[in-house]
């Protein structure tokens, strides 16, 4: 999931979630494989994007400022085929800062109808928005930008989101020292 968050008057952040896929190391080879992934074309479909040179510098923009915010437990209550079910994972969380123009430029292209990243939605809106629940935010992502701005975010699934650390762990197998995983 990808979200810009609008901050007046100075800042414009991007929170990146991805998912740990074989061949990750560590939450900063999900992210770097994550941006490369979505930050890009659908063949057959160019039409419905940005255009590429400017998804490019995006992408080099955002690999080049992403700072670690920390990390987090989430414990998400859903439901999946009409039945209860609850999610536990420990999200590595990220802020980026892009400059003024690509920000803008990002804006222009959203609200032309034009697509930046190839898979879930991409959504620009102010912090104060947010805070007012407009848009909800998904899964963990409003406890993680609450926690991040120190401001109250709606969080109507009640889901539970603890922060863990402001620094991540450099590798998968060093959560394991601390938490045990299930299929």
């Amino acid at each position: 999931m990808i979200k810009i968050i609008k901050r007046y008057p100075t800042e414009e952040e991007l929170i990146f979630w991805g998912a740990q896929e074989e061949g990750d190391y560590g939450p900063m080879d999900t992210l770097v494989r994550e941006i490369k992934e979505e930050f890009s074309l659908v063949l057959g479909q160019e039409n419905l994007f940005a255009p590429d040179d400017f998804i490019d510098d995006l992408k080099l923009e955002i690999l080049k400022n992403y700072k670690i915010y920390g990390d987090f437990l989430s414990i998400i209550n859903t439901t999946r085929k009409g039945k209860p079910r609850i999610y536990t994972s420990i999200d590595s969380a990220y802020k980026i800062s892009l400059n003024k123009e690509l920000f803008k430029d990002a804006e222009k292209y959203l609200n032309s109808g034009k697509k930046i990243i190839n898979e879930g939605n991409l959504t620009i809106s102010s912090l104060d928005n947010i805070v007012g629940g407009n848009p909800l935010c998904a899964w963990s992502t409003g406890e993680i930008i609450s926690d991040m701005f120190d401001v109250p975010i709606p969080n109507p699934e009640n889901n539970l989101i603890i922060p863990l650390s402001k620094n991540i762990k450099s590798s998968y197998a060093d959560y394991r020292k601390d938490f045990s995983f299930k299929k």
